[in-house]
């Protein structure tokens, strides 16, 4: 079993950012879904430095309480009841040779990302806690 805490799906147009645990075992791998997750604070686009003062105190407030939540989420996972955590919404899981297409890149903020297509979906992941390498590490594991 391999598994990949902290990564996070970014927000789309209609959902916000989540974060989840990537598990790969010989049944496939399971993505579960363990809390929401930050966007991302660029301080770069943040004019003034009053406004980025602000900004990064705000920023770190919610950036806690959402890592409590996501502890918890970790906490909570069962590894011998991976298929009945996959049933949790917003979880998956994709059966041994699923995935079609793997990728590990980076996003524009500089995070090691890793993209995932199964069934005509892609997921892309953001790491801002783990290396590249152990993302590549991770991927070689998924069939």
């Amino acid at each position: 079993m391999h598994v990949l805490h902290k990564a996070i799906q970014p927000a789309g147009l209609v959902n916000g950012a989540m974060t989840y645990s990537l598990i790969v075992t010989d049944a496939g791998i399971y993505g579960i879904k363990t809390g929401p997750a930050a966007r991302e604070l660029k301080e770069v686009h943040i004019r003034g430095a009053i406004a980025k003062m602000l900004a990064k105190v705000i920023f770190e407030k919610i950036e806690a309480k959402f890592a409590k939540k996501v502890a918890a989420g970790e906490a909570r996972i069962d590894y011998t009841k991976l298929d009945q955590h996959a049933q949790e919404k917003g979880s998956f899981h994709f059966g041994p040779g699923a995935v079609t297409e793997k990728k590990v890149g980076t996003n524009a903020f500089g995070y090691p990302t890793l993209t995932l297509t199964s069934g005509g979906k892609t997921w892309t992941f953001n790491f801002r806690t783990a290396p590249a390498s152990e993302i590549e590490a991770f991927a070689s594991h998924i069939a």
